[in-house]
């Protein structure tokens, strides 16, 4: 009984955190409305472009959606990164992350309750940008949806496991947005968001498999263009996975949630 009271305790924490956070983000939401605008502005640019490019690399039939909708569906989901990080650091400048470490909730329990809503929006943000290309972009997806879903939810897990480790490193916010303005255009450019991966420099596509980007890309060309299944993503899936995995052990290893942040500055 008293494990059961236990598990039910801590479920109620993380479920009133979920519920805070996710108020404190309703009073963001044209922040988030425009991480849905701005990409769907960038990929009417693209796509005449990379329709030429695919069609270079085979692909005669293609409309450049193709490579422009998962490109800055990748592209725009790491500034997640830097709204994960400022989620931690917007305590330190409220004042209530000395309340939060008071409170009953064990540090895991804060950062998933933390995570939960975050992880909703960045998957809303998959979903939708790949809607909109399907529906008014032309995309065609010729493999498996379940192999997107996977690929999109691997994508997901590894920019919040990122999110967390930048938080763990940085101790302001313009640490935050310059970490995150610089990683995500050179994640995008590595990961051949910018191009087909054929078109990338040289040096690009040797760095690129160190790089969650590169096979989140992987996985949703597979799927788009060569019509891939669930097993023949599984290696990129594996890797989204890797990254987040080792992300989260650089944040344990490096978060001390006594250490003053002075947040903002």
């Amino acid at each position: 009984m008293t494990q059961v009271a236990t598990n039910e305790s801590r479920r109620t924490r993380v479920v009133a955190l979920w519920r805070h956070e996710g108020r404190l983000l309703a009073r963001q939401a044209p922040l988030f409305a425009g991480a849905i605008v701005m990409p769907l502005i960038v990929m009417v640019f693209l796509r005449p472009t990379f329709r030429v490019a695919l069609a270079s690399r085979g692909y005669p039939n293609a409309t450049g959606a193709e490579q422009a909708v998962p490109g800055v569906a990748v592209m725009f989901s790491f500034f997640m990164v830097g709204l994960v990080a400022l989620a931690f650091l917007r305590e330190h400048g409220f004042g209530t992350w000395d309340r939060l470490r008071a409170s009953p909730a064990a540090p895991w329990e804060v950062i998933v309750g933390k995570l939960g809503p975050l992880a909703v929006v960045a998957a809303l943000q998959q979903a939708l940008l790949f809607g909109v290309g399907v529906v008014g972009a032309g995309l065609e997806i010729s493999g498996s949806a379940i192999a997107l879903m996977l690929v999109a939810a691997a994508l997901v897990s590894s920019v919040l496991g990122m999110g967390v480790a930048v938080m763990a490193l940085c101790s302001t916010q313009q640490q935050v947005a310059l970490v995150q303005t610089v990683g995500t255009m050179l994640f995008a450019g590595l990961g051949g968001a910018f191009s087909p991966a054929s078109l990338t420099p040289e040096f690009a596509r040797v760095i690129g498999p160190f790089v969650p980007s590169y096979w989140a890309m992987r996985g949703y060309r597979a799927v788009i263009l060569d019509g891939a299944g669930v097993l023949d993503v599984l290696g990129s899936v594996l890797a989204l996975f890797g990254f987040a995995a080792l992300f989260s052990i650089i944040a344990v290893r490096r978060f001390r949630s006594e250490e003053p942040r002075p947040s903002w500055w």
